[in-house]
């Protein structure tokens, strides 16, 4: 099982405030209950965006000014939704669990991945997007 993911909410201390109530710790108990194993994205994201602080972490989330792209009239101002950068960078995230946690999953992943945290993300501007191949820009 998976927690939910944080959204982007701070307190005046540069802490996460949670949004989602009671839904991740219900989570937690329901995989306790089960016996089954648990991916805690909701810690995960925490961690990462205080990480970055209240300011940078606007730069894992949708949030553009107008004419960021073709056609974008309006500026995109969303705290919940991940874009490339933090999508990337959880995902590393997760891997680093499922090396831990998961050891028979873990023997699908690649050789020579390497380890990432949460408390020490990678820097969005250092981030590169690759493109879909699949992708239409024109």
């Amino acid at each position: 099982m998976v927690t939910p993911a944080n959204r982007r909410f701070f307190d005046a201390d540069g802490k996460v405030i949670n949004t989602l109530g009671e839904y991740p710790d219900i989570v937690r108990l329901v995989a306790s209950n089960e016996q089954v194993q648990l991916i805690d994205l909701n810690l995960i994201t925490k961690i990462f965006y205080e990480s970055l602080g209240p300011d940078k972490s606007k730069q894992a989330f949708i949030i553009y000014p107008p004419q960021t792209w073709q056609n974008q009239q309006e500026e995109l101002k969303d705290n919940s939704h991940h874009n490339s950068y933090s999508a990337s960078e959880i995902a590393k995230f997760i891997v680093e669990i499922i090396k831990k946690d998961f050891p028979r999953l873990a023997l699908y992943l690649r050789n020579g991945i390497p380890n990432a945290s949460p408390f020490y993300p990678d820097k969005p501007e250092d981030h590169c997007t690759s493109f879909s191949p699949f992708l239409n820009l024109m």
